[in-house]
């Protein structure tokens, strides 16, 4: 039958009556109840200090997709076509002040086909694959992710298995498994999405703060640090955290199929479109996406 669970992360320890270590909870059905539902109804009202809150389902769940833009000796006006409209910026100094320029003007872009439709940055990290073995981990913003020979077959909305990613393929297959589990980790994927291209997990920043022209990690309560740290050599960052980049991020700001509608294309030189791609990709097959972001 279908099944549905909602997801809570708060900061403050709740009594349901377990021992510590233990998985036996001794508090009656009727109490036990009401104390998980104070917990669910307090987080939604933002009085549990909650992080956030989400639902998890099968594969076809809704997710947020995404593509990029890459520029590399840009020049003149540069830019995309996204959904037909092109947004363009003079080439600058260098291709990560340019890259943050086009993103500028797609966020300010007021035309009824990309308005709504997405929100840009150039924050952003890679990970590159190289016969990753199973046990090897890489920590981003305090998620750790475990490669392992192959995922459980079991309910994936027990939530056993997040945080793993599959390394029984190519390091093509490898990278995409772990850019799938970066994309339904609950919490992680509030703040950063993940596209994986020939090997490499492509990471952009989904939240940010922006002073023109430069776009920054977040602030505040219940953001995630931004670091980046690999604990193995056959998994390598290009850096220790999200960083302005040559690389204009494109998400899409309403879940599900609806985003691979959103077509994208280069304009000016020294643009390319990440993965050759003419659509956004990723809007299903996640088994968790965000629903409610508490305070």
């Amino acid at each position: 039958m279908p099944i549905t669970a909602l997801y809570v992360r708060h900061r403050r320890p709740k009594d349901y009556g377990a021992t510590p270590g233990s998985t036996t909870i001794t508090r009656r059905a009727g109490e036990l109840y009401r104390r998980v539902l104070n917990v669910f109804t307090g987080s939604l009202g933002g009085a549990n200090d909650a992080d956030y809150t989400f639902v998890g389902g099968g594969t076809t769940e809704p997710a947020f997709a995404c593509g990029a833009l890459l520029l590399s000796g840009a020049s003149g006006v540069i830019g995309g076509i996204i959904n037909g409209v092109t947004l363009t910026a003079t080439h600058g100094t260098t291709d990560i002040l340019d890259a943050a320029l086009i993103a500028a003007v797609i966020n300010a872009s007021s035309n009824a086909l990309v308005q709504g439709f997405l929100t840009s940055n150039n924050l952003g990290a890679t990970l590159t694959l190289t016969n990753v073995l199973a046990g090897d981990t890489v920590d981003i913003c305090g998620y750790r992710f475990t490669a392992v020979a192959a995922l459980p077959t079991v309910n994936r909305i027990s939530g056993y298995d997040l945080g793993n990613f599959s390394v029984a393929g190519s390091d093509t297959a490898d990278a995409l498994t772990l850019a799938t589990a970066i994309n339904q980790r609950p919490g992680l994927s509030r703040y950063g999405a993940a596209i994986s291209v020939a090997g490499v997990v492509h990471l952009m920043a989904r939240q940010y703060a922006f002073a023109s022209p430069t776009f920054s990690w977040p602030t505040g309560p219940g953001v995630p640090a931004n670091n980046i740290l690999s604990n193995a050599a056959t998994i390598v960052a290009s850096g220790a955290s999200f960083i302005t980049s040559a690389k204009v991020n494109l998400l899409c700001c309403v879940p599900g199929v609806f985003g691979n509608a959103v077509t994208v294309a280069l304009s000016g030189t020294g643009v390319t479109v990440l993965g050759t791609q003419t659509r956004l990709i990723g809007g299903t097959g996640l088994d968790s996406v965000s629903i409610v972001e508490a305070a």
